[in-house]
């Protein structure tokens, strides 16, 4: 590999990890939900204008069907005039009269046709848009339930790695020893504090080890004694 293919693949690398760091996941997934609102607002806008070139439409069919059924009426009319007149002259200008309505009959339903014809290529349309339109709101629904669980991974990966680092920081073999070092101090003061009350009871002389046992300095001795003392 070329130096320069080496030194643009290096700034390549560093430029996707520089766009890495700058890609919070809250923040992108929310931008990507108001673009697909944007694109769904769109999207209704534009239903609404080729569902109102349907409409018109579907207006001038039946504007036209209604003008071509008037136009019919009238042909049939002029031509039972012809069936009644009895002058060839007559006869002859109501059927001019009569084909003028047929050929304006026609025209009529030809544009009637077409109109239909727009309306229905207008309304395939839209069903078309309404599928698409159904999984823009799909695709809505399913991008704001990812941001709530986003937000509610970010928030659990934040307390752990706040706890985790907090545990990083902690030494705790260095704890458990100083803890195992402390109950073995204390312990060893419990023994001592033992041992000197021991030696304390073998240092009695054998009066003061009498007089223990007998309790003879308890007040109630003491009042016995000064009692016998006043009756000699």
């Amino acid at each position: 590999m070329s130096i320069l293919g080496r030194i643009f693949r290096v700034g390549e690398a560093k430029a996707n990890t520089a766009v890495d760091k700058l890609e919070d996941p809250t923040e992108m997934s929310e931008q990507i939900l108001r673009e697909l609102n944007e694109q769904l607002q769109k999207g209704i806008e534009s239903e609404a204008e080729v569902k109102a070139i349907a409409l018109g439409h579907r207006a001038d069919e039946k504007s036209n069907l209604e003008q071509a059924e008037a136009w019919k009426n009238k042909c049939y009319m002029i031509l039972d005039k012809v069936e009644k007149s009895t002058s060839e002259d007559e006869k002859a200008k109501l059927n001019t009269l009569a084909e003028v309505a047929a050929q304006s009959n026609k025209d009529y339903q030809t544009k009637a046709d077409q109109a239909r014809q727009n309306a229905e290529r207008e309304e395939s349309s839209l069903a078309v848009m309404d599928k698409k339109l159904k999984d823009l709101r799909d695709m809505i629904a399913k991008t704001k339930n990812d941001i709530e669980m986003i937000k509610s991974q970010e928030k659990t990966a934040e307390a752990s790695e706040k706890i985790n680092k907090a545990m990083s920081s902690i030494d705790t073999d260095g704890l458990a020893q100083t803890m195992k070092r402390m109950k073995e101090k204390a312990n060893a003061t419990e023994l001592r504090a033992q041992a000197y009350a021991e030696v304390d009871d073998q240092n009695l002389s054998s009066e003061q080890e009498i007089d223990s046992v007998l309790n003879t300095d308890t007040p109630s001795s003491l009042l016995e004694e000064l009692k016998k003392q006043r009756q000699k």
